[in-house]
């Protein structure tokens, strides 16, 4: 505990710290009272606690105890000052001088008040004593006198450490000369010190789990006379961070009890510690450790350990890093802890060297040089940084070279800052370094047999290669600091993959001509075809690793596994997928807006051409456009080649490893538009071919010219020269559908130029086989597109001018195999947009008739329209509102000056004064009938609102057969006075309800009133409304209406048949679905209008084939209607 720290405070931290790990409540409040800084007999009270809250409670206790006691302390070193500046008290002089005397000169002293260090002094606990009982000298210590009557005084103090006069303590050399790493040697009442045998030999130990190494010291080393110390080139901290140069570490059997291990023990200076071992992490990992009250406790992994009260270690990372261990899923535990144990022993010791290092030669002898970039002052401390971490690490030094290369900032993937040197000017003047790199093919040609993969990542690669003493000027480097030139390769330097591959290949060279591992710059995979194997090869590179002291990123090392991505390659199984992350590159490309974006998308796919049949065909369109004096234009042609490319990788293509042994196919074809072949073998598993890799051309003009044998025997050339590796020396059969080629191939007087390639074919040992088109299929994918861009392809052909079903099959059937093409297009069709919305409908018309529901009552539901506008009369009457009563036909014409719902809701006032108000009223989608006025109207007189569907006048029919017979009647009654029609609605409106109707059977007055209409005068209205409710008219008036209820359904059931013998059953529509609404207003500048409005979205199904819908996108037409 701090001395800053209270006792809460501190128990809280420490609560923190051991959350980590499973610890009990007792051994936490064991360990504060432990480490809390105070007498023992003050601390009693906090022991005896049952649980934490009343050892929290014990500790605000002891807090206040220790308050008060800091308060006497205080009153009691003011007393003691002014003691000691009295000579009359000078037997109480230096208490606490006297104390450490008394030590120092006690040799029965208790071991357990002591606190050893390196250096040999011992400190005394504060040990309460009389001081006026207690005699000796502070001058030489000679407990028979005080120091005033000494007679050393003229020789100054006595260093109690050498035992010379003249200086003290603190100022002596032999204190200074010992290593300033301590070590706790205070006895807790856990047992820290089991018994420890190392190679059959007992030793006193310290069990720490705090210490990532096992230290022992060189005494006991020089006892085990069997054992061989390797040097190495590294220090252990240790407390206070103090550095320790181990001797060498040695390989070495441990046994703690009945624990047994072997692991590394670094060999230290005798002086470093007092215990002869110091048991660390890397030995107590390989066992479980169990602490409690009685100490620690060591077993075997895996084996249960029955203990009360008892207090589990965690395994604690002593690699440098945090380290998450890759290790395939699969993996039994045995060889995962083989794995584990390989990586926390790992240490780079660099015990061997090579003779690589990178020279560098300039093509001028005049110096590159550069002014330092101006940073922002974040990133001045980001390089500051850097280069100050460099210096440390003995990577650059300071220089005064005549070269100097810029800094630069650059920002990695996961947003980090890192500091690179801008090299570009110094490496137009360096002389390449021609040293190879392996070839990605080549190395992937070599999995092949291998199922277990091991791949090792190696951190700051290039750093492990010396600059040549001559060649560190080159690459000087300046910053706003100052000047300095790489003691190590440095990155961005155009030598420098090409010197670190030499320098491990090196390294590597036996276990690369085993076939065991296979690097490529800092990736380096490991090759094996079992688990066993696998372990075994991996702990072979890790020894040499470590003996050349390669620093490895075990974070992104992965171990045993069967699927490994390597160089942008999945690998499983024999088998080759290309990367996720590149394929999600690809999958994630825009739509290419210039010529760049052309380059890079064709690079990026262009890696994994191999994956994809036909590739050059299928990127042709893509590929013109790079060609000089072309002008950049993306339309169909290239889309259906951006958009196919992309498909193609996101269907995850599969290739097999290439294996020598198995038998070998080259099966190739050939068109006008390019060439291609597939390299396929037979699997022993399943007996079947199956792809190992995809090649292909495009033709050129003259090629294009070549006759269709001349373009297949072009096709067997190309693929024989790529796929060269692989057929020399191996027999393989050559499989085509062109006949003609296999007769060719036997003739003896051929072409110059067929001839000149069958020469080309004589080192090859092959046989050519013809297999039908029809057997071909899987070579002909290579020249038309696949299944996925099928679609596309139809709805491009159709686009170009929007043509029928037969011409758009007729132009697809010249370019394309497509199977079921006939169907495909018509659906594609059915589906186009412009052609909705722009042609007329053939065959019947969707929609049925479905009549209302009539109730048997009269004055029940009204039909209601406005009529105009018409001539404008001399009272400003331009419209006509008809109202019709739905079930006895019954008609009331009124003239209105507009159509607003103002004059509807007057009308209908009128209407309610004689009749009353309707239950339902059906009207058209008039603003009148769809205002907020009309439907507050409705809803105040309980009157159930009906709109039809916009365009569908059918379904208020009543009142359009009204409306037709309104207007030729009043035409004919207005026809020398136009301006003065609405005079003769009123006669209108008797003669309709006076005339016989064939729906109801009757006239619609006699139907409504019991009565026939006494047409010789209006005045007789009053009379036939008196007549209706007169008794004796009842039972007539009823038997009226049920024949005439009778006969309306007659009437509707044949005109039902006779309009839907014209009609089909509409088409359902859901929620979400696209659509098109039928424009319902021509006219003589509409002619070239689309017939349709959309598209549209379906909102609302709402029965009877009328659905609610909405506006998708800007085009014309209302915003939202029902239809």
């Amino acid at each position: 505990m701090r001395d800053s720290e209270s006792a809460p405070e501190y128990f809280l931290k420490m609560k923190e710290l051991c959350s980590s790990g499973k610890i009990e409540d007792a051994a936490l409040m064991y360990y504060v009272i432990k480490g809390t800084n105070d007498r023992q007999e003050n601390k009693t009270i906090l022991y005896g606690c049952k649980n934490l809250f009343e050892f929290k409670e014990k500790l605000k206790v002891y807090e206040v105890i220790k308050s008060d006691y800091a308060k006497s302390k205080a009153v009691f070193d003011k007393t003691k000052a002014r003691y000691d500046s009295n000579p009359r008290f000078n037997s109480f002089d230096k208490l606490k001088l006297k104390q450490v005397h008394d030590d120092k000169f006690n040799s029965k002293n208790e071991s357990a008040n002591k606190v050893k260090s390196s250096g040999g002094f011992e400190r005394m606990k504060y040990i309460n004593f009389d001081s006026r009982k207690s005699k000796f000298c502070f001058n030489c210590g000679d407990p028979n006198h005080i120091s005033r009557f000494c007679v050393h005084k003229d020789k100054g103090f006595k260093c109690f450490e050498c035992g010379t006069f003249g200086h003290k303590d603190s100022e002596c050399d032999k204190t200074k000369s010992k290593p300033e790493v301590a070590t706790l040697d205070v006895k807790f009442k856990p047992r820290l010190d089991n018994k420890v045998t190392i190679e059959d030999i007992s030793v006193n130990s310290l069990i720490d789990t705090g210490s990532q190494a096992t230290l022992l010291r060189k005494s006991v080393f020089d006892k085990l006379n069997m054992c061989k110390l390797y040097p190495l080139n590294l220090s252990l901290s240790g407390f206070g961070k103090c550095k320790v140069n181990p001797l060498g570490y040695f390989k070495g059997n441990i046994k703690i009890d009945d624990f047994k291990c072997n692991a590394d023990i670094y060999v230290v200076e005798n002086n470093v510690m007092s215990y002869d071992v110091i048991v660390g992490m890397n030995v107590l990992m390989q066992g479980e450790t169990v602490i409690n009250e009685d100490g620690i406790v060591i077993k075997e992994k895996f084996q249960r350990i029955e203990e009360v009260d008892s207090l589990s270690v965690l395994p604690i990372d002593v690699t440098p890093n945090e380290v998450e261990l890759n290790i395939g899923p699969d993996v039994p535990n045995i060889f995962k802890d083989k794995v584990q144990q390989s990586i926390l022993n790992y240490v780079p010791h660099k015990t061997k060297t090579t003779n690589v290092e990178l020279n560098i030669l300039v093509k001028s002898n005049e110096p590159i040089s550069h002014q330092p970039h101006r940073l922002p002052f974040s990133e001045k401390k980001i390089v500051q940084t850097q280069v100050a971490e460099w210096l440390e690490q003995g990577i650059v030094e300071p220089c005064s070279s005549e070269y100097s290369s810029p800094v630069v900032i650059v920002r990695k993937k996961n947003g980090t800052p890192r500091v690179c040197i801008d090299y570009r000017k110094l490496n137009k003047v360096v002389v390449k370094d021609r040293f190879p790199l392996p070839l990605i093919e080549d190395i992937l040609d070599r999995l092949q047999g291998s199922r277990v993969f091991s791949t090792i990542d190696l951190k700051n690669a290039f750093f492990h290669v010396d600059v040549n003493k001559d060649s560190r000027k080159y690459t000087s480097f300046v910053t706003h600091e100052g000047q300095y030139q790489f003691l190590k390769v440095p990155f961005g330097l155009c030598n420098s993959p090409a010197v670190f591959q030499r320098y491990i290949n090196t390294i590597f060279r036996p276990l690369i001509n085993d076939g065991i591992v296979l690097p490529y710059l800092d990736d380096i995979i490991i090759l094996s075809s079992s688990f066993e194997e696998g372990i075994e090869r991996a702990e072979r590179v890790l020894s040499i690793a470590s003996e050349y002291g390669l620093e490895i990123n075990f974070n992104k090392s992965h171990f045993l596994k069967k699927r490994i991505e390597f160089l942008g390659h999945v690998v499983e199984d024999g088998k080759i997928f290309p990367s996720t992350l590149k394929t999600k590159a690809v999958l994630n490309f825009p739509e290419p807006a210039n010529l760049k974006q052309i380059h890079s998308f064709l690079g990026l796919t262009g890696y994994f051409r191999k994956f994809i049949p036909k590739y050059s065909t299928i990127a042709r369109p893509l590929s013109d456009l790079l060609k000089k004096d072309r002008k950049f234009k993306f339309g169909g042609e290239e889309r259906i080649s951006f958009n196919q490319l992309k498909l193609m990788l996101a269907e995850k293509p599969v290739l097999r490893i290439y294996n020598p042994n198995y038998e070998t196919e080259l099966h190739t074809d050939a068109s006008l538009e390019g060439y291609g072949a597939i390299l396929m073998q037979k699997s022993p598993d399943d007996k079947n071919f199956h792809p190992t890799y995809y090649m292909s051309k495009k033709t050129t003009d003259a090629e294009k010219k070549y006759s269709s044998y001349e373009l297949e025997a072009l096709a067997v050339i190309e693929a024989v020269k790529k796929f060269r590796v692989y057929l020399l020396g191996t027999p393989f059969k050559i499989v085509t559908d062109c006949s003609a080629l296999e007769k060719t191939m036997q003739k003896k007087d051929l072409v110059t130029r067929v001839a000149r390639w069958a020469l080309l074919l004589e080192e090859f040992d092959y046989v050519i086989e013809h297999r039908s088109g029809t057997r071909m299929t899987h070579v002909d994918a290579l020249i038309v597109v696949s299944d996925s861009m099928q679609t596309e392809i139809i709805r491009n052909a159709h686009e170009k001018g929007h043509t029928g079903v037969k011409y758009t099959e007729k132009h697809l059937q010249d370019y394309y195999y497509i199977p079921k093409l006939r169907q495909k297009v018509e659906k594609i069709i059915s589906n186009c947009v412009h052609c909705i919305l722009i042609n007329q409908k053939r065959g019947k018309k969707e929609g049925l008739l479905h009549p209302l529901q009539k109730e048997d009552t009269p004055l029940h539901t009204y039909h209601i329209d406005h009529l105009g506008p018409l001539e404008s009369t001399n009272k400003n009457y331009k419209y006509v509102l008809a109202i019709i009563d739905a079930f006895t036909k019954f008609v009331w014409i009124y003239p209105t000056k507009s159509t607003t719902s103002a004059e509807v809701i007057a009308k209908l006032e009128i209407q309610k004064a004689v009749f009353g108000s309707p239950f339902q009223i059906i009207s058209d989608r008039g603003t009148a009938f769809t205002s907020g006025d009309f439907a507050d109207y409705c809803a105040k007189e309980e009157i159930k609102h009906h709109a039809i569907t916009t365009g569908l006048p059918r379904a208020n029919g009543q009142i359009e057969r009204i409306n037709q017979t309104i207007i030729s009647v009043l035409s004919k009654l207005s026809l020398e006075n136009p301006n003065k029609w609405y005079k003769f609605t009123n006669e209108l409106q008797q003669t309709i309800n006076s005339t016989y109707q064939r729906s109801i059977d009757t006239t619609p007055f006699e139907l409504l009133f019991g009565t026939k209409m006494n047409t010789g005068g209006l005045d007789k209205l009053k009379e036939m409304v008196e007549a209706e409710f007169q008794a004796n008219f009842e039972a007539q008036r009823e038997e009226l209406r049920k024949h005439a209820k009778q006969q309306i359904f007659k009437i509707q059931e044949e005109n039902r048949k006779t309009y839907n013998l014209r009609r089909r059953e509409p088409k359902p529509y859901r929620v979400g679905d696209l659509v098109a609404i039928k424009r319902t207003q021509f006219g003589p500048n509409l002619k070239l209008k689309p017939k349709y409005f959309g598209p549209y979205s379906i909102m609302r199904t709402k029965g009877g084939n009328t659905y609610d819908v909405i506006k998708e996108g800007n085009h014309e037409g209302p915003n939202f209607t029902t239809t």
